[in-house]
């Protein structure tokens, strides 16, 4: 065989083991939760601190509530993780004035993005 196949091999070969080793690397962290984990603290969180006003889970029926439906915040299409972080760490009446740490905020928008449509 060619030397120009065997330089295939091992380029081919040593890409493989890069990408698996950058993988391996990524998941080996551990800092931060999976998207799955985080949108279930969020929405654990959400039914203590929201569901009051707000009606959190995907099918509840806003009845009496004075606030909008998670599910309706969702779907603007200005919703973004930024724009939740920055209205949950402003103060807006009637909303009570919650002191929340970071992860909370991260996990309340994981949960809110998480009732997307798309």
């Amino acid at each position: 065989m060619s030397r120009h196949f065997w330089v295939r091999v091992v380029a081919i070969f040593g890409l493989c083991i890069a990408a698996l080793l950058i993988i391996r690397l990524h998941g080996a962290s551990g800092a931060t939760p999976g998207a799955r984990e985080t949108a279930a603290r969020g929405h654990a969180l959400a039914e203590a601190w929201c569901s009051s006003c707000h009606a959190v889970d995907r099918f509840a029926i806003p009845i009496e509530h004075r606030a909008p439906a998670f599910v309706a915040v969702a779907a603007q299409p200005s919703t973004t993780a930024l724009s939740i972080r920055v209205f949950l760490q402003t103060s807006h009446e009637p909303m009570p004035n919650f002191i929340m740490k970071k992860r909370d905020i991260d996990d309340i928008a994981a949960y809110i993005l998480s009732l997307r449509l798309d």
